[in-house]
């Protein structure tokens, strides 16, 4: 399913792949906050998204881990930004 699957029933589109960074973003904030986690009792068709998403080949072979987002939010966070971590 892809997000426009919502509306018009199409394939995986620019649409998808232009906004998979944010929603892979705002997903992971829920591995880092337990109140802001997308339950799919709540967001059932955009947790099917992400899934489906997560396993297109260029996604998995691009996709960050929680452990990355961590580190360099954390370190953001702490005014050190840590781009490097991970290289």
């Amino acid at each position: 399913m892809t997000i426009l699957e919502l509306f018009t029933g199409e394939k995986l589109m620019m649409i998808d792949i232009m906004l998979w960074p944010h929603a892979m973003r705002s997903m992971m904030v829920g591995g880092l906050i337990p109140e802001a986690k997308m339950e799919r009792s709540r967001y059932p068709r955009l947790t099917s998204w992400f899934e489906e998403m997560s396993a297109v080949p260029a996604i998995k072979e691009t996709q960050f881990s929680l452990e990355y987002f961590k580190v360099v939010t954390r370190s953001t966070v702490d005014k050190d930004p840590n781009y490097d971590y991970g290289l």
